[in-house]
Parts: structure tokens; C-alpha cells; sequence
């Protein structure tokens, strides 16, 4: 199984999924007791992670294969300057997880703008050095 192969990158929804389907048989399970702490922290956490999967499906994709015609372009993080990602034409991304040094982000990208001249990037290659 490789970094890349459709179970690894669908884990996150399935764990999130678990977690919710975990979190509604607790509230229903105590649903004729009194409203305790843990129920309340059991809601919070079950409206937490039904944001975090509705966000998940919305804006990030766990297909194994991309067209190239589909990178519309290459980010680097502005959060952690050693994580990039793909942003696809429908609006969703894609973490490059195996990109972690700046110098194969810079590869990577000239690699796809030899098949795909459209694509941009919010870094430069002597920016992605000094950040």
C-alpha cells in the first residue's frame, strides 16, 4: 500500500465517519438520563466532526489518478512551508505528501508545466528556498 493508494488517502473519512456513527450510539444509548458532561462534550464532538467531514468531502479529493488537465495548480502551505498540495479545476486539493523539500516541489512543478503549461504556482524557485 503506498502513500498514495485510495485506502490510505480515504482513512481520514473513514475514521471521522466511525467516530460520528461511535458518537451517535453514545447520545442515544444515555438519551433517558439526565444531560451530563460527557453528553454535551458527545454533542460537541459530533457536530465537530460532521463539519470536518462535510469540509473533507467538499475540498479535498482521494482519487489515485489525476489528469494533468485537472492541476489547475502547485501551493505551498502558508501555515508550514515544508507541505504542498495541488489545487484541481473543480476547486478541490490534493496533499502532495511525498514533496516535502522544496527542491522536488520545484521539479514536480516543472515537470507538469512541461505537459501542462497552464498550471501556476504561488511560490517562485527562489521563493520556495527561503521560506
Amino acid at each position: 500500500m503506498t502513500d498514495s493508494s485510495p485506502l490510505v488517502l480515504a482513512m481520514p473519512f473513514i475514521a471521522v465517519g466511525l467516530t460520528i456513527v461511535s458518537l451517535v450510539l453514545t447520545i442515544v444509548g444515555s438519551r433517558n438520563e439526565e444531560p451530563d458532561f460527557i453528553t454535551y462534550f458527545s454533542l460537541a464532538l459530533l457536530f465537530t466532526s460532521i463539519s470536518v467531514l462535510v469540509w473533507a468531502l467538499i475540498k479535498k479529493t482521494f482519487r489515485s489518478e489525476l489528469p494533468i488537465s485537472d492541476i489547475k495548480q502547485v501551493k505551498q502551505s502558508s501555515v508550514s512551508s515544508s507541505l504542498f498540495y495541488l489545487v484541481l479545476s473543480n476547486g478541490k486539493q490534493r496533499n502532495l505528501s511525498e514533496v516535502r523539500e522544496s527542491q522536488r516541489a520545484t521539479e514536480l512543478l516543472v515537470i507538469l508545466r512541461e505537459a501542462n503549461p497552464f498550471i501556476t504556482a504561488n511560490f517562485t524557485e527562489n521563493e520556495v528556498q527561503t521560506r
